[in-house]
């Protein structure tokens, strides 16, 4: 199941074999993939529904995400055209740090939040409880419960 950014050769899919897919099957089904971006396999086909919920309707996710960071931005000031800029910048850029330093995400979150600084104030909004972290695990367990149903 390749996500919406294969589009672009930067997919990100999840592969299940089961017993009876030979060593050939899943070398052929992974070069494949692979021309979509990334590809990883999971053991347990039960997975698959969290997935999706993670992978295929993240996008979706993160385009709520910067679309509401851009927004902001906006309504406290910025130009609509800096704002994007802004957004989408920071968003590739904090992926390709990620990515590049293959350290904890918390440590690399922790790194960039000063003590009593404007990101610990920021913080405090979105880490509350209720906050980003709770909507974001609801949001996925909806959307695991739907991919079961529609099973």
């Amino acid at each position: 199941m390749p996500n919406t950014p294969a589009l672009i050769g930067e997919g990100m899919s999840a592969l299940y074999a089961n017993a009876k897919t030979s060593a050939k099957q899943k070398k052929t089904a992974g070069e494949l993939l692979q021309a979509a971006g990334k590809i990883i396999w999971v053991k347990d086909e039960s997975l698959m529904d969290v997935v999706t919920a993670i992978s295929g309707s993240g996008p979706a996710y993160v385009f709520l995400f910067l679309q509401s960071l851009i927004e902001a931005g906006i309504s406290h000031g910025l130009p609509k055209d800096i704002s994007n800029q802004l957004g989408v910048q920071t968003l590739l850029g904090s992926a390709k740090l990620l990515e590049a330093l293959q350290e904890p995400i918390e440590k690399l979150r922790l790194d960039v939040t000063s003590k009593g600084g404007t990101t610990e104030a920021a913080l405090s909004v979105l880490m509350k409880k209720g906050g980003l972290k709770d909507l974001i695990d609801d949001a996925v367990g909806k959307a695991v419960k739907r991919a079961k149903e529609l099973a």
